[in-house]
């Protein structure tokens, strides 16, 4: 990582993007935000709260993350989409289909019931079915990260 002796102040609502060079930190620094990296030295902060003394799980279901490389389980698009949540409708669910132009391949295999492995989604399906799951959980989430999630 060649991130070193950095601050940032970001005021909430905003929305911003970190660029630079292939190598430069980016990743590493979402990689630190989610505690999957541990900083050598300072601290990440998110409304006046050390990351550092969170617990993992507790941090990780405040954060909202849409990857470059989606990650689909073997399982159902029901599963996939609420992942541990039971509190997601069904009608939720299809919602967020519908706005990501998702909902007609999925309903034309099985809907929400459907194998995710015989709903065959293009890459950028995928990234389509990631940010459907980004919009269940807005609700729940405080930050929104993504990291180049439409690069492909």
């Amino acid at each position: 990582m060649t991130l070193d002796n950095i601050s940032i102040s970001i005021p909430a609502g905003s929305k911003i993007g970190l660029c630079g060079r292939t190598g430069s930190g980016k990743s590493s620094l979402l990689l630190t935000l989610f505690n999957l990296l541990t900083p050598t030295s300072g601290s990440i902060t998110i409304d006046g709260l050390n990351l550092s003394t969170i617990r993992r799980e507790t941090l990780r279901s405040r954060l909202i993350c849409i990857a470059e490389e989606p990650f689909l389980f073997p399982s159902n698009v029901r599963d996939n989409l609420a992942l541990d949540s039971i509190t997601i409708s069904d009608e939720e669910m299809v919602t967020v289909l519908e706005q990501t132009g998702l909902w007609e391949t999925v309903t034309a295999k099985g809907g929400l019931n459907a194998k995710m492995e015989d709903v065959h989604l293009s890459q950028g399906s995928k990234q389509l079915f990631n940010i459907a799951r980004a919009l269940l959980r807005k609700n729940e989430g405080k930050v929104l990260v993504m990291d180049e999630a439409t690069s492909r």
